[in-house]
């Protein structure tokens, strides 16, 4: 008998940053108005930057105090009050205890997170073309983990958003503010301790296990707790004291990590694009490095606790833009930039239909081998698995320095809403398409609508029924302790109340490609590309 806690490890995601608005006085290399006499001579009188690779960094820029960073340039980071969480005392014994200290002072913060898509309000997808309403996670499907519902997957679904337990109607108690402002917090989900509510199961090899579930409180709702020992010789007034704003390991904590491991799902971000190359990623790598410094929060700059960015296999868009190349790139898609910049001599005649990506990404996964396909119906244990004790997932194919397929894309997409009929297929793959940038954009629209994208195609197989074509919200936790997929398919009909045959499918998904990026002389055009 083996005894295994279900529950993934919490932690922190996000980002906001807000700054003065900037005057533009000359040209410049990271497009703040700023410029550096050494990459370009400015006028008389003009400002010069102090950190010419980062945007957010300039003369008068608003100062953030004792986070480690000079924003204003004014040769020191301003500390003269001393870090304002210093004076903070108490006796904190639970992340809910926390939670409410920080809402004494920013109890308009806790409602903004609350009202966000990182605090699971469903929100409206209007990019997405057969959307029937609001959408978030919970509830919806995908190609990797399957099903995200805690109906039948418990809290391990919950550990990558910033809650304290709850997953629906939660206000602003039950926001867990650490996961977003101190990076070395460490939570999990609290396990049951009665054996009575133990899951004791028999796997596909006949072996039997003890799973432990995770915990509910009085109320019936998930309940967090500290992970000291994943953080040794901290307590929790050093939490409280050293919260600082969101940074880039901040955010790969759990957005490097989606789909059940760093590099799986997404493709272009893993945890060590926090210390990337400039091969690996040229806006993320460090000044030293010969990247510009960026962070996640200098494109995703946030509002509200809104944080923009969409690809194209996800739903909902919330507030604010993604910065685009041209913000810091200026020039480059008047049909002269890279010419201007000493790139080329012809024109650029494909900049109206061709993505930057397209060319400054010529590959995927350099930091890590990235997923392309699961099955599902050939079980394998993966050690890593709930909590590091195991689970049987289906088998996954790896590969790293992928060359990405190339699609249209507008802004719009397909994205496969759970109950309805799958009946698209992909031209190019072949497969039934589960998400696809095909919507409306194409060859054919007027220059600069539809443009030419990096893309990663994953292909999953999955339990389609028969009769209705609709995929089946597959029991993943089931899939997990036993490996059963057969069974793991019918709970998942049972719950959906689906009755009759269903078939084991390849079902597709595209994925936009946007980090990555490479410095100009390493451009795509010098390696094999699709077209």
């Amino acid at each position: 008998m083996s005894i295994i806690a279900l529950g993934l490890l919490a932690l922190p995601l996000a980002a906001e940053q807000s700054f003065a608005a900037k005057p533009v006085t000359c040209k410049d290399t990271d497009g703040d108005g700023y410029g550096n006499p050494g990459v370009s001579v400015c006028p008389n009188g003009s400002a010069t930057d102090c950190n010419n690779n980062n945007g957010s960094i300039f003369p008068g820029a608003v100062e953030i105090e004792c986070d480690g960073i000079d924003q204003d340039c004014s040769g020191a980071d301003l500390c003269s009050s001393g870090n304002p969480h210093q004076s903070i005392t108490g006796t904190f014994t639970t992340p809910a205890q926390i939670t409410a200290k920080c809402l004494e002072c920013h109890p308009f913060e806790g409602n903004d997170v609350v009202n966000s898509l990182h605090g699971m309000m469903p929100t409206a997808a209007p990019n997405v073309t057969n959307a029937t309403g609001l959408s978030q996670k919970l509830g919806e499907i995908n190609t990797f983990c399957s099903y995200p519902n805690p109906a039948q997957a418990g809290a391990a679904c919950l550990g990558c958003h910033p809650t304290l337990g709850k997953y629906e109607n939660l206000t602003a108690a039950d926001i867990d503010c650490l996961r977003c402002h101190n990076d070395s917090y460490r939570s999990r989900y609290a396990a049951e301790t009665n054996p009575a509510d133990f899951m004791y199961v028999t796997d596909w090899q006949g072996t039997q296990k003890t799973y432990v579930p995770s915990d509910k409180d009085a109320n019936g709702d998930f309940y967090v707790e500290f992970n000291w020992a994943a953080m040794p010789g901290l307590t929790a007034l050093d939490l409280v004291r050293g919260v600082h704003r969101p940074t880039t390991t901040t955010c790969l904590s759990c957005h490097a990590k989606a789909g059940g491991g760093d590099w799986v799902k997404r493709g272009d971000i893993g945890l060590n694009s926090a210390s990337a190359t400039a091969a690996q990623d040229v806006h993320l790598a460090s000044t030293a490095n010969g990247g510009a410094g960026l962070s996640c929060a200098s494109c995703h700059t946030s509002s509200l606790h809104e944080i923009p960015g969409r690809g194209i296999d996800l739903r909902p868009t919330e507030g604010g833009a993604v910065k685009a190349c041209v913000d810091c790139h200026p020039g480059m898609d008047g049909g002269g930039g890279h010419a201007a910049a000493g790139a080329r001599v012809e024109p650029d005649r494909h900049v109206a239909r061709v993505a930057c990506q397209s060319c400054h990404i010529p590959a995927f996964a350099k930091g890590g081998a990235t997923e392309m396909w699961r099955d599902w119906t050939n079980p394998v244990w993966n050690a890593g698995l709930c909590n590091g004790q195991g689970a049987w997932a289906g088998e996954e194919h790896k590969v790293a320095n992928v060359v990405p397929d190339h699609v249209f894309f507008n802004g719009t997409s397909y994205v496969y809403e759970l109950g309805q009929t799958l009946n698209r297929v992909d031209p190019v793959s072949g497969y039934l398409t589960m998400a696809d940038a095909d919507a409306d954009g194409g060859v054919n629209d007027a220059p600069g609508v539809s443009k030419l994208v990096p893309i990663k195609r994953h292909q999953s197989k999955m339990a389609v029924h028969d009769a209705t074509g609709q995929v089946i919200p597959f029991d993943v936790v089931w899939q997990f302790m036993t490996g059963k997929y057969n069974e793991a398919a019918a709970n998942g009909m049972a719950y959906a109340g689906l009755t009759g045959p269903y078939t084991w499918k390849w079902l597709e998904a595209e994925m936009a490609i946007n980090h990555g990026g490479q410095p100009g002389l390493e451009r795509g055009r010098l390696l094999p590309v699709p077209w």
